[in-house]
């Protein structure tokens, strides 16, 4: 999507940092940042909403076949866990559940990391769905706990307020806000 962008806009550099690290728009000079989960709040910043997605629990039928699948939420301390967002199971079950939760096996901060060890039959993961769902059509990840909805996540463009009016912010934005909306529901 980026490189589309830039491929139109000869003129425009774009930095990306792909992280989960709070930045100061300011004072990091970050012209638009792509916010998932909760905005900050601040009378500084502009919040676009572009979309939200889901997540979704699964893993192999291996997995799956050897340890058994959870029917419950709270069956899932009593199984091999990988890398959970506590935030989500926050939302979804609550700060008990948090607590009473086993350490993630395996942790990672790489979506592809985390989506190869469910694959291979490590454990269990809450993804996003996007990110697994030619898995779970193929069948070499299934979805666990159907029952059990989990939370939707906001996908959202933030920039500093002074930015309200420039016509590059608003052409990137409206570009992101096509290319999201064509892959992630409105």
């Amino acid at each position: 999507m980026i490189l589309e962008y830039m491929e139109d806009n000869s003129e425009l550099n774009i930095e990306l940092d792909l992280s989960d690290k709070f930045l100061d728009l300011t004072t990091d000079n970050i012209d638009i940042a792509i916010r998932v989960g909760e905005v900050p709040d601040s009378d500084d910043i502009i919040a676009k909403y572009l979309a939200s997605y889901e997540f979704v629990a699964c893993a192999s039928p291996k997995y799956l076949k050897e340890f058994g699948t959870p029917s419950t939420p709270y069956y899932l301390f009593n199984h091999q866990c990988i890398s959970f967002n506590k935030n989500i199971l926050i939302q979804w079950q609550g700060n008990d559940f948090v607590n009473k939760m086993n350490r993630s096996r395996m942790v990672s901060f790489s979506i592809d990391a985390i989506r190869m060890n469910a694959l291979s039959g490590m454990g269990v993961i809450i993804h996003s769905k996007i990110f697994v769902d030619d898995d779970i059509k193929k069948g070499t990840l299934l979805t666990i706990l159907k029952d059990y909805p989990l939370p939707k996540r906001k996908v959202s463009a933030i920039y500093h307020k002074s930015k309200r009016n420039d016509d590059k912010i608003k052409n990137l934005l409206n570009f992101i806000q096509g290319k999201i909306s064509k892959t992630l529901p409105l």
